[in-house]
Order: structure tokens, then C-alpha cells, then sequence
């Protein structure tokens, strides 16, 4: 060791040790710079998003579904008129023979 600090072998030694540093540094930049473009890419996510939310919400809104439903000819029902719709043991196998006879696949 003693030898090598007094020749010229040292200075290569400090010429790699100083070029592994800045290729060090490089690479971290390098990081820095690709992390910052992601969040970049985060933030037009998100604002993409929240635009989308809000055409969605207008869309789905119950004065615009009424008014499409009443277009096609739908009405609300009255709460009188709601009645549950009773199932027997034979319904399976009839639905069964309705999709055969239809020719669905399934």
C-alpha cells in the first residue's frame, strides 16, 4: 500500500475512484430526473380524472336520466305498484329450456 501511494499507480487508483463518483452522480440525476417526469405524469392523471368524475356526475345525474327515460317511454313506478315477484322450484328449468330453444350457448 505504502508502495502504491508513492508511485504512479495512485494516481489511476484516484482517477477511477473519482470517475466512479461522478458516474454515481450521473446516475442519481438521471433518477431524479425520470421521478420528477412521473409525478409530472401523476398530476395530468389526476386532473384527467377529476374531469372525468365530473362528466360522469353530469351525466348521472337523476334530472338527466328521468328526462332519457321519459324520451324512451319509461315511467317511475309508484311505491303502491312495487311488488316482489315470487320464484317456484320450476323456474330454473324453465329459463333452462327458453335459452336451449333460443339457441343462446349458454
Amino acid at each position: 500500500m505504502v508502495r502504491m501511494t508513492r508511485g504512479r499507480t495512485w494516481i489511476g487508483v484516484l482517477g477511477l475512484l473519482l470517475a466512479g463518483i461522478v458516474a454515481l452522480n450521473v446516475v442519481t440525476l438521471s433518477l431524479a430526473a425520470t421521478s420528477g417526469q412521473i409525478d409530472q405524469n401523476i398530476q395530468a392523471l389526476d386532473q384527467e380524472n377529476s374531469i372525468l368524475r365530473g362528466r360522469d356526475a353530469q351525466k348521472s345525474a337523476s334530472p338527466r336520466v328521468r328526462h332519457d327515460a321519459a324520451a324512451l317511454g319509461l315511467v317511475v313506478a309508484n311505491v303502491d305498484e312495487v311488488a316482489f315477484a315470487q320464484a317456484s322450484r320450476d323456474d330454473a328449468a324453465i329459463a333452462a329450456q327458453r335459452l336451449a330453444a333460443a339457441g343462446t350457448g349458454y
